[in-house]
C-alpha cells in the first residue's frame, strides 16, 4: 500500500541523492582520470566523454548491496526506514561536499556506510546493525577490512608493474632502438602475436604510431588511422615547423629540480637586491615564474567566447552565463594548476622535480596503456560506486 503522506521524503531524499551522485563524479570518478590528464596523455574534455560512457556501462553491469542494519526491524514502522534513509544520504551529501570542496581525499562508499550506520545505531540500536553477516563478503567487517587491504593489494600491484615496466622497457638499454624489419616481417609478428582486437589494432594503429613516433610525421592526424597500412606510403615528412611536435612533450613545464632550485634562487636574489617600487623589475619577475608552467594553451578549449553586450536577463546574455556555468571547467587549464601551491597538496612543482624524466617517445607509447586502463577504472567504478 503506497504512503503518499510521505512522498516529501521520498523528494527530499531525490534531491539529496543526486547532489550525492554529482560528489561522486567531482570526487571518484575524477581518480581514475586524473593521473591521465595531469600527464597529458589525455585532454579534459575527452576524459569526460569516455568517462561518462565507462561510469555508466559500469553501473548498468552491477549493483553492489551491502546489508548494513536489520530491515525487518522497521517492518512495523516503515516510514522510520524512510526518514532513517533519507537523512543518511543527506548527511552523506553534504559531507562530500564540504570536503570536496576543500579539496579532501574521501571515500563516497564510506561516507553512505557511516550515514546508514549511525542511522541505524541512533534508530534500532547497536544489536541490529549487521557487523559480521557470517562469511568475510556481507556486514560492516568487509567494509573494515577493505580499508586495510584493499591499499595493500593495489600498492603492491602497482609497484610490481612500474618497476617491470620500468627496469625492462625503458631504463633497460640492452635493446636496439632502431626497427629493421620490413613491412612484411612487423605485419606477421603482429598477426602471430595478437587475434581480435590485436589484428585490428595491427593493421590500422601500428601503421599510424610508425609514421607518428618513429618518423616524426607532424602532418599526421587521429583520423588518419583508417587509413591503415597506405600510411606506410606516403611520403617523405617535410621540414617541421619550430612551434609543432610530432609527439607532444609530457615533461612540458616541469622542470628538473637542479632547473627548479636555480630557478628559485634566482627570483629570491632578483626579490632581496631590487625594490618593489620599479614596476619593470616585477613585470620580469612575474612574466619568468608565469612561464614554469609551460604553454598548455592546447588543453584549454574556449566554448563560450567572450560575454555578449547587454543586461544579465537579456536571453542572449542568459544563455552565455548557462554555457559559462556549465562549461567553466573545461576552460581551465588544469595541468597548470598542479604548480600551486596548497595546504593539503603542499609544493607539488618540487614534489614534480623529483620526478625521472624518460624518453618521451616511450612516454607517448605507454600513453595509449594508461588511456586503457582508466577506461577499465572507471568501468569498475562504476558497477561499484555509481550504484550506490
Amino acid at each position: 500500500m503506497p504512503l503518499h503522506q510521505y512522498d516529501y521524503i521520498f523528494a527530499i531524499g531525490t534531491i539529496f541523492a543526486f547532489l550525492d551522485a554529482w560528489n561522486i563524479g567531482a570526487n571518484d570518478a575524477a581518480n581514475s582520470w586524473a593521473t591521465s590528464v595531469s600527464s597529458r596523455s589525455i585532454k579534459l574534455w575527452q576524459a569526460l566523454i569516455l568517462g561518462s560512457i565507462m561510469e555508466f556501462a559500469g553501473a548498468v553491469s552491477d549493483t553492489i548491496r551491502t546489508k548494513i542494519v536489520e530491515v525487518d526491524s522497521f517492518a512495523d514502522n516503515p516510514p522510520l526506514l524512510m526518514l532513517g534513509m533519507c537523512c543518511a544520504v543527506v548527511g552523506s551529501a553534504i559531507y562530500l561536499s564540504i570536503c570536496t570542496r576543500i579539496g579532501l581525499p574521501v571515500s563516497t562508499t564510506h561516507s553512505i556506510l557511516g550515514g546508514i550506520l549511525g542511522m541505524g545505531i541512533a534508530l534500532i540500536g547497536a544489536d541490529n546493525v549487521i557487523w559480521w553477516g557470517g562469511d568475510i563478503n556481507s556486514g560492516v567487517v568487509q567494509v573494515f577490512l577493505a580499508w586495510i587491504i584493499a591499499p595493500l593489494l593495489s600498492g603492491v600491484a602497482a609497484s610490481l608493474i612500474f618497476l617491470i615496466t620500468k627496469y625492462v622497457l625503458i631504463v633497460w638499454k640492452g635493446g636496439s632502438s632502431r626497427i629493421d624489419l620490413e613491412g612484411g616481417e612487423i605485419a606477421g609478428t603482429v598477426l602471430g602475436v595478437g587475434a581480435g582486437v590485436s589484428l585490428i589494432s595491427a593493421v590500422f594503429l601500428c601503421p599510424w604510431l610508425y609514421r607518428r613516433v618513429i618518423l616524426s610525421d607532424w602532418q599526421l592526424k587521429p583520423w588518419h588511422i583508417i587509413q591503415g597500412p597506405l600510411l606506410l606510403r606516403r611520403g617523405e615528412v617535410p621540414p617541421r615547423p619550430a612551434h609543432v611536435q610530432a609527439v607532444r612533450n609530457f615533461y612540458e613545464g616541469h622542470k628538473t629540480l637542479e632547473e627548479l632550485q636555480a630557478d628559485r634562487s634566482g627570483d629570491v636574489e632578483n626579490s632581496s637586491e631590487h625594490s618593489s617600487s620599479d614596476p619593470r623589475k616585477e613585470s620580469h619577475v612575474t612574466s619568468s615564474s608565469s612561464n614554469d608552467a609551460g604553454p598548455t594553451n592546447r588543453d584549454v578549449i574556449n566554448l563560450c567566447g567572450p560575454r555578449p553586450e547587454g543586461i544579465w536577463y537579456n536571453p542572449v546574455v542568459m544563455f552565455w552565463l548557462f554555457k559559462k556555468a556549465l562549461f567553466r571547467g573545461l576552460e581551465q587549464d588544469i595541468v597548470s594548476a598542479q604548480k600551486k601551491d596548497s595546504k593539503l597538496a603542499g609544493d607539488l612543482e618540487k614534489t614534480h622535480a623529483h620526478s625521472t624524466h624518460y624518453d618521451n617517445k616511450a612516454e607517448y607509447m605507454f600513453s595509449f596503456l594508461q588511456i586503457l586502463t582508466a577506461c577499465t577504472a572507471a568501468f569498475t567504478h562504476g558497477a561499484n560506486d555509481v550504484s550506490k
